[in-house]
C-alpha cells in the first residue's frame, strides 16, 4: 500500500506526517498511527453536497521505531 511505504520513508528520516482525511479514510490512516488533532468543516451543501460530506479530520503521525510501525500494521 502506497502510505505503508511513505510512512517508512518518514520513519527513516524521523518526520512527521500530517494528512487531512474523510471520514471514511480516517479509519484506515487511525490504523497506520494517525491520531485525530483537528477537524474542518466546509459547507458542501453549497456544491449539492450533505453536510457530513463537509466533515473532515486532520491527522498525524510522529516517526515510529519499525519495532513499533510493525505491531501497528499486523
Amino acid at each position: 500500500m502506497l502510505s505503508e511505504h511513505l510512512n517508512g520513508i518518514a520513519d527513516a528520516e524521523g518526520g512527521e506526517i500530517y494528512v487531512v482525511t474523510t471520514p471514511v479514510s480516517m479509519l484506515l490512516f487511525s490504523t497506520q498511527g494517525f491520531e485525530i488533532i483537528g477537524t474542518e468543516s466546509v459547507d458542501m451543501t453549497e456544491f449539492g453536497g450533505t453536510p457530513a460530506e463537509g466533515n473532515n479530520y486532520v491527522m498525524l503521525r510522529r516517526s515510529m521505531g519499525r519495532a513499533l510501525q510493525a505491531s501497528i500494521l499486523k
